[in-house]
């Protein structure tokens, strides 16, 4: 939603309890930049048993689509190119110091 600033990338789960019908109706929002990800959502679920299973794997499967969103993409590299780039110093360093075997 854009009512919500942040820096990160959120997914937003909203759960609602019809007591007439005695189901459960989910809405499940997140930025345009995550990409799509399932499990489709239906209209209500009356069996709980299965819509606490469609939660968990809707949840769990939007946390993995964050980490395909640009801004993770970038915050991920940071840290590899770093790191190769201190190592291939180092390398370089103690290749061509004689006294370090």
């Amino acid at each position: 939603p854009t009512c919500f600033l942040s820096q990160m990338s959120h997914i937003y789960a909203s759960v609602t309890y019809k007591s007439e019908q005695d189901a459960y109706l989910l809405r499940v929002f997140n930025e345009e930049t995550v990409p799509p990800y399932g499990p489709e959502i239906t209209a209500e679920y009356t069996d709980h048993e299965h819509f606490r299973r469609v939660l968990l794997v809707k949840l769990m499967n939007g946390e993995k689509a964050v980490y395909q969103t640009p801004q993770f993409v970038a915050r991920r590299n940071v840290p590899l190119i770093s790191y190769y780039e201190r190592f291939t110093s180092d390398m370089y360093v103690v290749k061509n110091n004689p006294l370090l075997i």
